[in-house]
């Protein structure tokens, strides 16, 4: 399960790789870069740079191929090389803006 994430499609939580795919999908060349790791037994603390351009459907608004450029963290326990649960918490009001949504 992942908290945290816009669900996908509206009103469904993100709850695995298959749920998180059309989120994802709204940013074709999506990159996500870790810029500071801290991991403490399974559980792992990313803080992470997102860069992209919008262009899928989603949020409210058409793809608008706007520049997205937002920061965020993510914690995870992680167990045998898999998420099994995450947290997020992204400037999605930063990324709301760039979009036109706010």
């Amino acid at each position: 399960m992942f908290h945290g994430l816009p669900p996908v499609p509206e009103g469904s939580p993100t709850t695995g790789l298959d749920s998180f795919k059309p989120f994802f999908a709204r940013f074709r060349d999506i990159k996500i870069v870790p810029m500071r790791t801290v991991c403490e037994g399974d559980l792992v603390a990313c803080h992470c740079k997102v860069t992209g351009t919008h262009r899928g459907e989603g949020m409210g608004v058409a793809a608008t191929h706007a520049p997205v450029d937002f920061e965020g963290m993510t914690f995870a326990v992680v167990r045998d090389g898999q998420i099994h649960e995450g947290w997020n918490c992204y400037d999605f009001q930063e990324l709301h803006r760039q979009v036109g949504i706010v």
